[in-house]
């Protein structure tokens, strides 16, 4: 399902909005949340989205615990996009709800499925609101990050990897 978004400053906004969640998810003192655990994490990623315009992005932002089986993951990035056989520049913002299939960490790998929205943009006001679902796999832990793949649509079909910090208790 495709929305249209109506102006590029309105999408920017909503970009913009993405990322100061986020931020402040990761820099609130630790009085200002809500319990002494869960607490937000930061999270790294690289998505490739192969549609009729093909993408690369790098983005960050925070994954935070909602309860112990959702994770809400915001993020916000930029990367490039090729049309007519010319780069452009192209930009993302993620608010993804996913559900944890083994929360309390009783394996090695765990496996999520989630669901959420997509802005993505590129030069000019071509922005687009995109539902995304997506399916993917926690690794195991090394040195206190937790690397994942994920595949799943949102304005074509993408593939993700990702690397967040590990949280003490939870997955």
């Amino acid at each position: 399902m495709k929305l249209r978004v109506a102006t590029p400053l309105a999408a920017a906004a909503w970009v913009a909005l993405i990322a100061l969640i986020a931020l402040i998810a990761l820099v609130a003192p630790r009085d200002l949340r809500a319990q002494q655990h869960p607490v937000a994490v930061p999270e790294l990623r690289v998505d490739a989205t192969s549609a009729r315009i093909p993408r690369l992005e790098l983005s960050g932002g925070a994954v935070v615990p909602i309860g112990i089986y959702v994770r809400l993951a915001l993020t916000a990035g930029a990367g490039m996009t090729k049309q007519d056989g010319l780069p452009r520049a192209a930009a993302r913002g993620d608010a993804i709800a996913r559900f944890e299939l083994d929360p309390l960490k009783q394996h090695t790998r765990g496996a999520y499925i989630g669901g959420g929205a997509s802005l993505l943009g590129r030069n000019g006001p071509h922005v687009r609101a995109y539902l995304a679902l997506v399916a993917g796999i926690e690794l195991k832990q090394r040195a206190g990050w937790v690397p994942s793949i994920e595949a799943g649509l949102g304005g074509g079909a993408r593939l993700g990897l990702g690397l967040r910090r590990a949280m003490e208790r939870w997955r």
